[in-house]
C-alpha cells in the first residue's frame, strides 16, 4: 500500500493529495508533537521517508507522532486507536483505504486512552510504586491520642509491593488504619478509610462492621448506628478520586488481639488487627546474707517486664524491719521508687542503700506494681550482727586484816558475733595487796593493776577470771575492772567491795613518874592508850578519879575536857588509828602522908565494858 500511495504521489496526483491532508489538518494536533503548526493549520513542508519501507518506530505511551515523522494521518480524538507506525495502511486521501470502524464504542465502558486523552494525574491511578509507599490521601486532621503508625506493608517482589495489605482496590477501596498496639483495659481508636480510585463516582456507599464479643463501642466521628454489636455507616455518594474518614473508638474485652473487619457494601472489604499487649511484671530482692551494726546494708532491685506489652507507672514499694534505716525515709518505714516505664523484655536494677541500726534478724519486703499489671511481691532477709562485752565482779564481801580475799571477774559476749581482741584489767588501793592471779595475768606494782590478754570473744562466750589480794588495814575498800575491745568501742567496767574488819586490841596503861613522893609535893600522872589491834578505835573516852588527899593542879591531854570536884573527864576522840597512841597527863599535890589513888577509866565502841586501871601514891612526910 506504501508504494502505491507513493506512485500516485510521483505522477502528480498532488491536487487530490493536497484536499486530503487539508481535511486532515483540520483535527486537532496531538500532544507531544513535533510540528510547529497550530491547530488547524497544515504544515507547510513534509518529508518522505527515501526508503521504500522506513522501519517501524518506537511507540510513545503518551501521544501520537508528530507529522513528519513518516506518518501520514492524524486520526481524530474519538477513535479507539492508531495503526502502528510501519504498518501497511490505505492513503488518507481515499475513505475506501482507511482501517475498518471497530463496534460502536460507549466511552464510560472503556478505560481512557493513554495515547490521546491527557495523563491523569499519579494520585488518581491504582498503580504500583516501586517504593513500599502508600499513596498520597487527602490530608487527615492528626489525633491527639492514640498516634497512628505507618501502614505494615506486605512482604513480596519489590517491583510490585507498595499497597497497604488490608486494602482492596476493587472500584471501591477500603482499608483501616489502626495503632500497632494497646494496652490491655485501654481504649483503641481506629479508622475505616473508603476511597473511589475508580472511573465512575458510586452511590449508595454503605460500610458496616461486627463489632468482636464484649467489645464496647465509645463512638467516633461520624457516629455509627449501633444494632446488635454492629457498627453501620451509611456514606451515599462518592465522586471520582473521593475519600471518606470514619473514625471509631472502642474498648476491647479480654486480652486477645482486637481484629477489626468493616466492609462496605460494594463488596469492597477489608480485615485488619490491633494487638492487644500485657504487660507482666516479675521482681527480686537479694541483699547481704549478714551486716555488722552501723554498717551500710545495700539490697538490689530487679524488676523485669516478661509480658507482651509496656508497663507504666511502675511503683516499687520497700517495707523496711526496725533494724534497718534509710536516710530518706523521715515518715516511716517505707521506701518508694516510680519507673516512668518497661519496655516489653526490659530489665531495670535499682539499688536501695540502708544502715543496720538494731541487731537480730531483718526482712525487707518489696511490692512492684504498674497500670494494667497484677502487683508482685519479693523478702529478702539479712543477719544483723552485734558483738557484745560484759563484765561482772563479785567478792567475798567481807574480810579479816590480814585475810586474804579473793575477788572474781566474768568477761561475756551476749552478741550475735565475734569481738576484736579483748582486754581486762583490775586495780585496787592501798589496803590490799597483790597475791596472785589466773589465766597469766599481768601485775604492775606502781600502778597496782592486773591486766589479762583474752583474745577475740566469740558470741556467747564466757570467760571467768580470778584475783587473789591479801588485806592490810580495816575498812570498806572497792576493786575496779574494765574490759575492752578495740576498734568497735565495746567497754564494760564493774566494781566490787570487801569490808575488811580488824580485831580491836589495846593497850592501857597508867604510870605515876613521881613515886614516892613528899606530902605536899606535886606528882604526875601519865596515862597512855595505844590501839595494838587491827582495827581503829572510834569515840574512845578517858575519866579521872582521885581519892580525897589529892588535889587536881595541872591537865593536858588530847582533847576537852571538864573538871568536878575530885574528877577530870575528856570528851571522846573520835578515831584512834591502828599503832596510834593517845596521852593524858594530870598532876595532882598530896595533901596527907599515906596511900594515895589515881583511878582511870577508859571506854570506846570496840568494847564492850570499860577498862579500868589504877594507880597508887605513897605520900611521907618528914
Amino acid at each position: 500500500m506504501r508504494r502505491l500511495h507513493i506512485a500516485m504521489l510521483a505522477l502528480g496526483l498532488f491536487g487530490v493529495l493536497g484536499f486530503t491532508l487539508a481535511n486532515g489538518a483540520a483535527q486537532p494536533a496531538p500532544d507531544g508533537s513535533k510540528g510547529t503548526a497550530e491547530p488547524g493549520i497544515l504544515p507547510t513542508t513534509f518529508s518522505f521517508p527515501k526508503t521504500a519501507v522506513p522501519p517501524a518506530p518506537k511507540a510513545a505511551p503518551a501521544a501520537m507522532p508528530a507529522a513528519g515523522d513518516g506518518f501520514d494521518l492524524v486520526l481524530p480524538p474519538p477513535l479507539p486507536a492508531l495503526p502502528k507506525p510501519g504498518t501497511d495502511t490505505p492513503p488518507k486521501s481515499e475513505p475506501a483505504i482507511l482501517p475498518p470502524v471497530p463496534e460502536p464504542i460507549v466511552a464510560p465502558a472503556i478505560p481512557p486512552l493513554p495515547d490521546v486523552l491527557p495523563a491523569p494525574k499519579k494520585a488518581d491511578l491504582p498503580t504500583i510504586d516501586v517504593k513500599p509507599v502508600p499513596p498520597p490521601v487527602t490530608a487527615v486532621k492528626p489525633e491527639p491520642a492514640p498516634e497512628i503508625p505507618k501502614l505494615e506493608i506486605q512482604k513480596g517482589d519489590p517491583a510490585t509491593s507498595g499497597v497497604p495489605a488490608n486494602r482492596v482496590a476493587s472500584g471501591v477501596t477500603i482499608e483501616t488504619v489502626t495503632p500497632d498496639a494497646v494496652e490491655l483495659g485501654k481504649d483503641a481508636t481506629y479508622e475505616i478509610v473508603v476511597r473511589n480510585p475508580g472511573p465512575v463516582a458510586v452511590t449508595g456507599v454503605r460500610v458496616e462492621e461486627d463489632l468482636p464479643p464484649g467489645t464496647r463501642y465509645l463512638g467516633g466521628e461520624p457516629m455509627a448506628d449501633v444494632s446488635l454489636n454492629a457498627l453501620r455507616f451509611a456514606i451515599g455518594e462518592m465522586a471520582i478520586g473521593a475519600e471518606k474518614r470514619l473514625k471509631v473508638t472502642v474498648r476491647p474485652a479480654g486480652d486477645a488481639d482486637y481484629k477489626t473487619t468493616p466492609r462496605v457494601t460494594v463488596t469492597a472489604a477489608t480485615t485488619n488487627s490491633i494487638k492487644v499487649t500485657r504487660p507482666k511484671l516479675a521482681a527480686t530482692l537479694t541483699g547481704p546474707e549478714a551486716v555488722l551494726i552501723n554498717e551500710p546494708a545495700v539490697f538490689k532491685i530487679q524488676v523485669k517486664n516478661e509480658g507482651s506489652g509496656p508497663a507504666t507507672r511502675v511503683k516499687i514499694h520497700i517495707q523496711l524491719p526496725p533494724g534497718l534505716q534509710h536516710q530518706e525515709a523521715k515518715n516511716g518505714p517505707a521506701v518508694e521508687a516510680v519507673l516512668p516505664s518497661l519496655a516489653a523484655g526490659e530489665t531495670r536494677t535499682v539499688e536501695l542503700h540502708t544502715v543496720a541500726v538494731k541487731p537480730g534478724s531483718q526482712a525487707c519486703e518489696l511490692t512492684v506494681a504498674a497500670e494494667t499489671c497484677s502487683p508482685v511481691t519479693a523478702k529478702a532477709t539479712t543477719m544483723v550482727q552485734q558483738p557484745l562485752l560484759k563484765l561482772s565482779a563479785a567478792g567475798p564481801g567481807k574480810a579479816m586484816v590480814r585475810g586474804e580475799p579473793t575477788f572474781t571477774f566474768e568477761v561475756t559476749n551476749p552478741g550475735n558475733a565475734a569481738t576484736p581482741t579483748a582486754l581486762a584489767a583490775a586495780s585496787f588501793p592501798e589496803g590490799l595487796e597483790f597475791v596472785s592471779a589466773s589465766d597469766s595475768g599481768n601485775y604492775e606494782p606502781g600502778t597496782r593493776t592486773v591486766t589479762w590478754h583474752l583474745g577475740p570473744q566469740a558470741a556467747g562466750a564466757k570467760k571467768a577470771l580470778t584475783l587473789k589480794l591479801r588485806a592490810s588495814v580495816a575498812g570498806k575498800i572497792a576493786v575496779r575492772a574494765v574490759a575492752q575491745a578495740d576498734g568497735r568501742g565495746l567497754k564494760s567496767e564493774a566494781e566490787a567491795v570487801v569490808q575488811v574488819d580488824g580485831v580491836p586490841a589495846v593497850n592501857f596503861e597508867v604510870v605515876n613518874l613521881d613515886n614516892p613522893a613528899e606530902v605536899g609535893k606535886e606528882v604526875t600522872y601519865e596515862i597512855r592508850v595505844i590501839n595494838q589491834g587491827t582495827c581503829p578505835l572510834t569515840n574512845v573516852r578517858v575519866a579521872v578519879a582521885f581519892s580525897s588527899g589529892l588535889t587536881i593542879t595541872t591537865v593536858t591531854g588530847p582533847a576537852k575536857y571538864q573538871t568536878a570536884g575530885q574528877t577530870v573527864t575528856f570528851e571522846p576522840v573520835p578515831r584512834l588509828g591502828v599503832k596510834a597512841d593517845l596521852v593524858v597527863r594530870v598532876k595532882a599535890k598530896g595533901g596527907a602522908a599515906g596511900d594515895q589513888r589515881c583511878k582511870v577509866q577508859l571506854t570506846c565502841d570496840q568494847l564492850k565494858q570499860p577498862i579500868v586501871k589504877e594507880e597508887s601514891t605513897v605520900f611521907f612526910s618528914q
